[in-house]
């Protein structure tokens, strides 16, 4: 089996899974519309080309005949969807593999653009399937993709920050006040300002540690009265994929009260048994993080009430119940590494190519994230 993705720009929430299918023996050529800055963490591989030209991009789409193809993200333009309609019928088949079909569709600002996206998906294109990252990016395909057209749902996953010794994680000690993380936190300065109104609200009762903090951050924080507990780990903006420190009671994730699409950030931390505070507004959140159970979820009316931050910070900060929340999100973590979603990859292309080759049906509609509950709920 060969699988051609095509996609806008590399993008590192899809890397881990790319690197897993190709260590099972398949063959993934990726062709990107264009470069990336930073460049991904994984680099590049001899398979990955960058089409940026009309011509290249004509020649990557011929060599795909015969492949799985899987298109990642973006809004197709006239150009695309027309190279697309062309080669899904020399495909072995044919998936998207993006977030919402309204955070698709809306990143164009041409209504014309986002028009034909959603006729496109509507005729389907002779598309087999959708892969969509999260349940409610599943969900938000209701009624625009065709009515027999399978929405599975392929969170991107990440084997990232895994720590081994992190299920014997040293917390502070009773005298020391716990320890709270925030990475990249110019993603949601926001969210920081709120954070920061928590801590004053606490009166010095927990300490926050930015890493790959940026200017705004840190301009943010020295205006602030909490400045005083608040630590610079890594002042760059970019913050390098390491374990999450094991001193760390939990990790703070401050959405804003506007939707975001699926964020490896939840993983990250997850993995290494570091529980997490988050605001809902996350499709990684709904799917992941079950209150009080591997970690603590803020709901969307009180993302920006400090009081609701100081009150999970205050429940999280107890040795015994970061210990457990973090124990619970490694084990939804287990179910959900990159190896498990190629597998489950791997299996509904194979089936899609079946059905479409006249030797079976069209795979039902199924989930890697149920999967992940299932199986918790079974071992239980």
């Amino acid at each position: 089996m060969t699988i051609t993705l095509f996609g806008p720009t590399p993008d590192d929430r899809a890397t881990d899974i790319i690197a897993a299918l190709r260590a099972t023996g398949t063959g993934v050529r990726v062709v990107w519309s264009a470069t990336a800055d930073p460049a991904p963490r994984h680099g590049t591989h001899p398979d990955d080309i960058v089409a940026a030209d009309p011509k290249a991009q004509s020649h990557a789409w011929q060599r795909a005949a015969g492949t799985d193809v899987l298109l990642l993200g973006g809004v197709p333009g006239g150009a695309d969807a027309l190279r697309r309609a062309t080669a899904a019928g020399k495909a072995r088949s044919l998936h998207l593999w993006t977030d919402r079909a309204d955070a698709v569709a809306e990143g164009s600002r041409s209504r014309k653009v986002r028009a034909t996206w959603r006729r496109g998906l509507a005729a389907s294109w002779r598309i087999d399937g959708i892969f969509a990252a999260g349940t409610r990016a599943a969900k938000s395909y209701a009624g625009v993709a065709g009515a027999d057209t399978p929405v599975h749902v392929l969170p991107f996953v990440t084997a990232a920050d895994v720590d081994p010794s992190s299920a014997d994680r040293a917390l502070p000690s009773a005298g020391g006040p716990p320890v709270f993380g925030l990475v990249q936190p110019a993603r949601y300065l926001a969210g920081l300002a709120t954070v920061l109104a928590a801590l004053e609200h606490g009166a010095g009762a927990w300490r926050v540690e930015l890493v790959g903090a940026g200017p705004a951050a840190r301009a943010l924080v020295t205006r602030s009265a909490a400045a005083a507990w608040v630590t610079i780990v890594d002042a760059n903006d970019v913050a390098d994929a390491s374990p999450a420190p094991a001193h760390w009671s939990a990790q703070l994730v401050p959405y804003a009260a506007t939707d975001h699409p699926w964020d490896l950030a939840i993983q990250r931390s997850m993995n290494s048994a570091i529980p997490v505070i988050a605001g809902a507004a996350n499709d990684a959140v709904r799917d992941l993080v079950k209150d009080t159970r591997t970690g603590v979820v803020i709901p969307v009316e009180r993302h920006e009430q400090a009081e609701a931050w100081a009150e999970a910070m205050q429940a999280v900060g107890d040795a015994a119940v970061s210990t457990a929340l973090g124990r619970a999100a490694a084990e939804v973590a287990a179910e959900l590494t990159p190896a498990i979603a190629a597998r489950f990859l791997l299996d509904v292309l194979d089936e899609a190519a079946r059905g479409r080759a006249g030797l079976g049906t069209r795979p039902a509609s199924r989930s890697l994230v149920d999967n992940a509950w299932t199986a918790i709920r079974l071992r239980a």
